[in-house]
């Protein structure tokens, strides 16, 4: 990475992609607030957990001000997720963050499949202008892409080929989209499988052109249900290609505590709630559409 790099939490963690690796004040606050302080030209990174409501709380109210207010900042902020991230700790504050970071001016939120597509994003974010939010994801997870994999921002992957239905995943659970998609096969249910991977902005022709050539759209992330994934596609379904369409997100209340698969089952964010919710919405798609009189 280019320029003069800040990481919060632990500086050897970190020197293998940046530069310069320092530890500022006790929360990602102070992070952001220097990071914002580079000079023009320069890249700063943030990197650190969500405790006690730091990033849902004063890191954001810097990202209003000093990150967010200059666009040509080029400040990157890396969020580790906590749903099935951090053993026992349940949901965080950060699992509101996709949509915090949505809201300010400027900023593209990134949320990437794999270690590779992470690296990928975490360059391309280096090399660009403009303040990135990266979600990192702790969970081991399966290596979805080859070396031969081209990160492009605002550009869904489309993972699998499909006529019935599209399944939209983000993070981690493009993994378990992937495995929904197999299992349907096998009832001659063929879906698509989108990555998207950017957030903000949106890959709003993808939307519509699954729309249109499937019929049905379900979205799945690891993020709360309002103002994420679900909610950004949703909109551009209704106004440009209407069809059935579902989302599977998390639910809207306090998640107990549990080891990380506990959490991602009381939640839904399974291959199984994938299975059963495209099901559904194939049956709710006219009847010609899914090739039944």
């Amino acid at each position: 990475m280019r320029g003069s790099i800040l990481a919060h939490g632990d500086p050897g963690m970190c020197s293998y992609y940046f530069d310069i690796a320092v530890r500022l004040g006790d929360g990602p606050a102070h992070l952001i607030e220097a990071a914002a302080g580079c000079e023009h030209g320069e890249c700063a990174g943030e990197h650190g957990f969500a405790r006690r409501g730091e990033s849902g709380g004063d890191a954001h109210h810097i990202l209003l001000g000093d990150a967010a207010i200059e666009e040509s900042l080029g400040v990157l902020f890396g969020e580790q997720e906590r749903l099935g991230r951090l053993s026992k700790v349940g949901i965080q504050n950060n699992d509101i963050f996709i949509l915090l970071a949505q809201l300010d001016k400027g900023f593209t939120v990134i949320s990437p499949a794999d270690a590779i597509e992470t690296a990928q994003a975490v360059r391309a974010a280096a090399a660009d202008v403009g303040p990135y939010y990266i979600r990192l994801p702790r969970l081991k997870s399966a290596v979805l892409y080859g070396d031969d994999y081209q990160f492009v921002a605002g550009k869904a992957v489309t993972m699998r080929d499909g006529k019935d239905a599209t399944i939209i995943a983000t993070g981690l659970m493009v993994e378990r989209a992937l495995q929904a998609a197999e299992e349907l096969a096998k009832e001659e249910i063929n879906v698509c499988v989108l990555n998207m991977h950017t957030i903000k902005p949106l890959d709003g022709k993808a939307v519509i052109k699954a729309a249109r050539e499937t019929g049905a759209i379900l979205t799945v992330e690891e993020h709360v249900r309002q103002g994420g994934l679900g909610s950004r596609v949703a909109q551009i379904v209704a106004e440009y290609a209407p069809v059935p369409m579902s989302i599977i997100a998390i639910a809207d209340g306090y998640c107990s505590s549990g080891k990380p698969e506990e959490l991602l089952e009381l939640q839904g964010l399974t291959a199984s709630n994938i299975i059963e919710k495209t099901r559904a919405l194939v049956q709710k798609k006219p009847r010609s559409r899914f090739g039944r009189k």
